[in-house]
């Protein structure tokens, strides 16, 4: 008898819960039921609401929203949980609401290109590879700086190592960026052992290599 109602005050304990959560369950209408079958019903809501919990949800961003363009090349968050979106179309900055477009026109400080190929975060800045040149934008002052990159100016992919240098990914070789000297190192098939110019990305493994 003792265990039966250890039992009972168990289930209906888990039972108050539930109601608290799911206000349609009528707490007065099922403590006459059998303690096994409130067990049962117990798991039951829970599974569900286990499921429900894990299931993902997903929302579209388009052109509907103010995106430049439904073709998407690379996207980065940067430090302040805002979203920047590479398109074919230019760069698109996302705050949850609205976007704010950056795109190449006829001054010097913008995007030396629309069509955006990779994107790269670096601290306060967005590194941004385009189709014709390399970009540093500020992301508190969103001022635009184009990098000359010399002859390599298709850019494939971009990566920042555990020493804090910029590689470069282009069609003509491989760009590493030294920060302290601000100079570029050039590496293509004629100079080093690379097999081919086209560098597509990077991937460096846990012991630095």
């Amino acid at each position: 008898l003792t265990k039966r109602f250890l039992v009972r005050k168990k289930s209906l304990f888990l039972l108050d819960n539930i109601c608290i959560r799911n206000p349609m369950v009528s707490l007065t209408s099922i403590k006459l039921i059998n303690p096994r079958i409130i067990l049962i019903f117990i798991v039951q809501v829970c599974s569900m609401g286990g499921i429900a919990s894990t299931t993902p949800y997903f929302t579209n961003l388009t052109t509907r929203e103010g995106l430049s363009s439904n073709m998407t090349n690379s996207i980065v968050e940067d430090p302040y949980g805002f979203i920047w979106i590479g398109t074919q179309e230019g760069l698109n900055r996302y705050d949850g609401l609205r976007m704010t477009l950056f795109q190449h026109n006829n001054s010097p400080e913008s995007l030396s290109s629309n069509n955006i190929s990779t994107l790269l975060k670096d601290g306060e800045y967005i590194w941004v590879g385009t189709w014709d040149g390399l970009n540093k934008i500020n992301i508190k002052t969103h001022a635009v700086t184009r990098i000359n990159t010399g002859e390599a100016r298709v850019i494939r992919a971009l990566h920042k190592d555990h020493q804090g240098r910029i590689w470069i990914g282009t069609s003509q070789g491989l760009l590493v960026y030294r920060e302290e000297t601000g100079e570029f190192l050039h590496y293509h098939t004629t100079n080093s052992q690379l097999s081919h110019n086209t560098i597509r990305g990077f991937y460096q493994a846990l012991d630095g290599d």
